[in-house]
């Protein structure tokens, strides 16, 4: 496992927004031992797509089982590392839980939210994380 995939990254593909070729040639490209989302990520897409477009949900979380992607969280006594780093580089929630489990189980974060290029581990658009796997 080397990516942790935000969860924009799936809404592009998802909704076949602006970015959803490159977001959906990475996440195709990838195998499933190299990708990872995180519990908030499953949650958000919930939030995002419950109410628009519930089989788009069902779909992603069928695809997520199917192909053995891991889903990781954070144990709640370990929460105080999120409000660290939301301090630390002046992220929201969403975006310190996601980098905190990228730091957790060292994984590279693949975004199109450029927030997190404001904290040393960065972040990998799916276009450069693709030009990696292709190497």
């Amino acid at each position: 496992m080397a990516y942790l995939v935000d969860t924009n990254v799936l809404l592009e593909t998802a909704l076949r927004r602006q970015n959803w070729e490159s977001s959906q040639n990475f996440l195709s490209s990838a195998s499933p031992r190299e990708l990872a989302i995180s519990t908030f990520t499953l949650h958000s897409l919930g939030f995002f797509l419950i109410r628009r477009t519930p089989d788009v949900f069902d779909s992603l979380v069928a695809d997520v089982v199917s192909r053995g992607i891991p889903i990781l969280g954070i144990d709640p006594g370990s929460l105080n590392r999120v409000t660290r780093v939301a301090r630390e580089f002046g992220f929201d929630f969403d975006d310190a839980f996601v980098y905190t489990v990228a730091e957790m189980y060292d994984l590279k974060i693949v975004s199109l939210d450029s927030d997190f290029d404001r904290a040393p581990r960065g972040r990998m658009t799916p276009a450069q994380a693709l030009g990696v796997l292709k190497r």
